[in-house]
C-alpha cells in the first residue's frame, strides 16, 4: 500500500492508510457527542456502574450532551396523580463526578477496558456509525496487517518515511467540572512516535519483494481478486478473519 491508497477491509475500511497511522488532532465533535451519549445513556453505563461501584453515576437518571457540554440531571417530583403516581421533571442536580465521568468516557479506549468486559472504543463506536472519520492513530493496526493478511505490505520506502511523522493517539475524554452540574469534555490526545519493529520491516521487505518478484500477469488485483486468492469469498468473510477486526489492544490482551 502506498499512503494515500484506502482500506478495502477489516475496521478501517474506507480510510487512507496515512489516516489511520497518523490519526487527527482535530476529533469530529458530533461523533464524540454521538460517542459520549451512548456510554452515558446506554446500558454500558450500567455495567461501568456495576464494575466501578459509581454512586455519584446512581443519582443521576440522564446525561444530557450537547457538543460541548455534560449536564446531570435527575427526577424532581412536583406532585402526585390520582393513581398515587408521582410525576415531575428531569432537573440539572449539583454533583462532583467529573473523575466517574472521565473514566467511563475513556477506559474502553485503554487495554485495561477489555479486562473489565470490554467498553466500546471511539475507533470501534466510529465504524458502527459508517461514517468513515478519521479518529486516533493506530500504526499498531498497520504492524498487525503487515503480520497476518497475505499480501498486504508497505513500499518500502514509505515505511520509512511513516516513522519521522508524529501520531495522534486517542486516550479517551477529559472532562473539567463547571458550575452546579455541568460538565466540559474535549479528547485527550497523546503525541508520539511510533517504530516498525525490526521483525515487522523484515517481514514487510520478503513480501515486497517477493510481490516484485512476480510478473506483472500473476499479480493480485487486490480489490476483486484479493479474498478468493486467500481462500474467502468476499472482503467481509476476509475481514472476520481479522479477529478483533484488527484491534490492537483487545488482539494485544488475549495474547498476552
Amino acid at each position: 500500500m502506498q499512503f494515500e491508497d484506502v482500506f478495502q477491509f477489516g475496521k478501517y475500511e474506507g480510510l487512507k492508510l496515512i489516516d489511520v497511522y497518523r490519526g487527527t488532532l482535530n476529533i469530529n465533535r458530533q461523533l464524540l457527542r454521538e460517542y459520549v451519549n451512548f456510554l452515558l445513556n446506554t446500558e454500558i453505563r450500567f455495567h461501568f456502574e456495576k464494575i466501578y461501584g459509581t454512586v455519584g453515576f446512581q443519582i443521576v437518571d440522564e446525561f444530557e450532551v450537547t457538543e460541548e457540554e455534560i449536564k446531570t440531571l435527575s427526577f424532581r417530583e412536583t406532585g402526585i396523580n390520582q393513581d398515587g403516581v408521582p410525576y415531575g421533571e428531569l432537573a440539572v442536580i449539583v454533583s462532583n463526578i467529573e473523575s466517574d465521568i472521565e473514566l467511563c468516557l475513556s477506559v474502553g479506549n485503554q487495554i485495561a477496558g477489555y479486562e473489565i468486559g470490554g467498553f466500546c472504543s471511539l475507533a470501534g463506536f466510529n465504524k458502527s456509525t459508517n461514517t468513515g472519520l478519521v479518529v486516533g492513530a493506530d500504526p499498531g493496526y498497520i504492524s498487525w496487517c503487515i503480520k497476518n493478511i497475505k499480501g498486504f505490505f508497505i513500499s518500502t520506502q514509505e515505511i520509512e518515511k511513516l516513522e519521522h511523522l508524529s501520531v495522534a493517539v486517542f486516550k479517551g475524554v477529559h472532562v473539567l467540572k463547571k458550575d452546579g452540574g455541568t460538565y466540559e469534555y474535549f479528547p485527550k490526545i497523546e503525541i508520539k512516535k511510533f517504530r516498525f519493529s525490526e521483525a515487522i520491516k523484515q517481514l514487510n521487505q520478503r513480501k515486497a519483494e517477493q510481490f516484485e518478484s512476480n510478473d506483472s500477469k500473476d499479480r493480485i488485483n487486490y480489490r476483486e481478486e484479493g479474498p478468493r486468492t486467500y481462500g474467502y469469498d468476499s472482503w467481509d468473510e476476509m475481514a472476520f478473519y481479522e479477529a478483533y477486526e484488527g484491534d490492537t489492544d483487545a488482539w494485544a490482551h488475549d495474547h498476552q
